[in-house]
């Protein structure tokens, strides 16, 4: 684009100048010989060496011829041209062009499709129009038949195979494969049969039958129940029995999280159900030093206990029994379950004796009281001439106590 002058500082970078430009090619740079040299502009006009010369001197532009690649979708969607490619260069596949009823099948030299372009290895020499091959497509359908949906394959080329989908569901049925036709007289071999046409498969069922069996885990044998259809329930066996265990019932599971419940539950496929055991549970008392309690023995998982007669012990009164030793719950017998062997704790409160000074009027009986209890009021005490005024903390009688 002709010639500018600029005016360079010895052994500084080269300043600031606008790159030329060249209808066709790319420019490569400043070099100071016209075949190539040293090189003083890169090709975005930045310094590549600091000026080295005395004097004035020429600095020659280097170019490198570029092409235009052309994509002719040959009735598919339009693909941008690339402009300014560097000879010699790859270029990057496009994005596929598409077009209804074909499946796009690569980039070709020449419009009849006879010669493809290799992006991994041709480059661009000269401006170069590419073409787009087409192949007749069509759609596979699949008709579940009331099962779950499965979605169609669109853009399958003539004369391929396809691949099996996942086979869909349907309450009560089993899945028997995908087939030509509505009478299920030719099944589709999905490593045989290729797509020739637009095509419509139809899912074929049967009725599922399942079974129910049963692991009684070292228990008695429990026979299997079969010929159960989808969504019935079925009757509880009799229980299987095991030498020292109680039955537990039984679960979907052989860790016992889910327990199967034959009133509710609904058998919707095959299943081994698992007995839960367990060992009979002891209760054990510690009176904490009051007197012996017998151990309860033989208690099936999950039943209540009997309360056993209180222990006593000298200067406390009883105060239930409990499941820590610290007292921080009470076992309640109507409601307390035992599901493990264990051991309740006797609960004691200390017992303080309360005298009662009639002052000469008649006699009352000491009581005894437990530690931070309410003291229950005696009967009034009688005196001939006096009438009785309440009880008092102290002989003056001045702190009266309140019994509520």
């Amino acid at each position: 684009s002709g010639s500018d002058s600029i005016t360079a500082t010895y052994d500084s970078a080269m300043p600031s100048a606008t790159a030329p430009i060249k209808n066709g090619y790319l420019f490569d740079g400043y070099y100071d010989q016209v075949d190539g040299g040293a090189q003083y502009y890169s090709s975005t006009m930045v310094s590549s060496k600091v000026w080295d010369k005395d004097g004035s001197s020429n600095l020659y532009a280097k170019w490198t011829p570029a092409y235009t690649v052309s994509f002719n979708s040959q009735g598919g969607g339009s693909v941008s041209s690339l402009e300014g490619v560097r000879q010699g260069s790859k270029i990057g596949e496009p994005t596929a062009p598409t077009r209804n009823g074909y499946a796009f099948d690569g980039w070709f030299k020449d419009s009849s499709c006879v010669v493809a372009w290799d992006f991994d290895v041709e480059t661009i020499n000269s401006n170069t129009t590419l073409y787009a091959k087409w192949v007749v497509a069509y759609t596979v359908e699949f008709d579940s038949q009331g099962g779950s949906n499965i979605a169609a394959l669109e853009g399958i080329r003539q004369g391929s195979k396809i691949t099996a989908p996942t086979a869909p569901t349907k309450n009560g049925y089993v899945f028997q494969g995908w087939y030509k036709d509505s009478d299920y007289t030719n099944e589709w071999d999905f490593g045989v049969d290729t797509v020739e046409t637009t095509v419509k498969l139809v899912a074929k069922w049967g009725v599922a039958i399942y079974t129910v069996s049963f692991n009684s885990q070292g228990g008695t044998e429990v026979t299997p129940i079969t010929n159960i259809l989808y969504g019935t329930k079925i009757s509880e066996p009799v229980s299987p029995t095991r030498d020292r265990f109680v039955f537990g019932g039984w679960y979907r599971d052989s860790s016992y999280v889910q327990r199967y419940y034959f009133t509710t539950d609904e058998v919707t496929s095959s299943m081994i159900l698992y007995a839960k055991w367990f060992l009979p549970h002891t209760v054990s008392f510690d009176s904490q030093g009051g007197s012996i309690v017998e151990d309860i023995t033989d208690i099936t998982h999950g039943d209540l206990i009997p309360e056993p007669l209180a222990p006593v012990k000298s200067g406390y009164a009883f105060d239930g029994w409990h499941k820590q030793s610290n007292y921080v719950e009470q076992w309640d017998f109507d409601a307390d379950v035992i599901t493990s062997d264990m051991t309740l704790y006797a609960k004691w409160i200390v017992l303080h004796l309360v005298s009662f000074d009639s002052r000469g009027g008649s006699g009352v009986a000491a009581i005894e009281v437990g530690n931070g209890r309410k003291l229950a009021e005696p009967a009034t005490p009688i005196k001939t001439g006096y009438t009785f005024d309440g009880w008092y903390k102290e002989i003056a009688c001045i702190n009266r106590w309140n019994f509520s």
